[in-house]
């Protein structure tokens, strides 16, 4: 991220350390998150300044990032066969994200299909994710953080 998108350690509150920890431990521990908060209560700032501090790189979609959530979700394809969601296709940018141990943060995630928001989930359960016939290693490191906006 940005420096201008990140709160200095110097400038943080205590409220900010506690819910930062949290994120990083869930993270750390699950690799995934949701985080659901109302409009400007700087879910996204959060994410970035955990993840500049720990010098990971964050790739982000949705909401002030370079590709918008219907940018996204095009090139998203999931097929239901012998009632089991598969991925039929993923950006290149998710794949080099699982693959090289990145962070990948999807803004106002709620706005996404129901069935993409479960096979994005349902990679980081798994060490492996197999796109049409071809398998990826997921990366230890790899993380995925939605943030949604209750009030829509």
């Amino acid at each position: 991220p940005k420096v201008k998108e990140v709160i200095t350690i110097e400038n943080q509150s205590e409220y900010f350390k506690k819910i930062k920890q949290q994120v990083i431990n869930r993270i750390l521990t699950r690799k995934f998150a949701i985080i659901q908060w109302p409009t400007w209560t700087w879910k996204t700032t959060l994410v970035k300044t955990v993840w500049y501090e720990m010098q990971i790189p964050v790739y982000e979609v949705g909401a002030d990032a370079e590709k918008t959530i219907d940018d996204f979700v095009k090139q998203i394809k999931t097929i239901k066969k012998w009632n089991i969601l598969q991925i039929k296709a993923l950006p290149w940018l998710l794949i080099k994200a699982l693959t090289w141990g990145w962070i990948f943060l999807i803004n106002e995630a709620n706005t996404l299909p129901p069935d993409i928001q479960l096979a994005l989930a349902n990679m980081v359960e798994s060490w492996f994710v197999v796109v049409w016939n071809k398998k990826y290693i997921v990366h230890p490191n790899f993380a995925l953080i939605f943030t949604s906006n209750q009030d829509y």
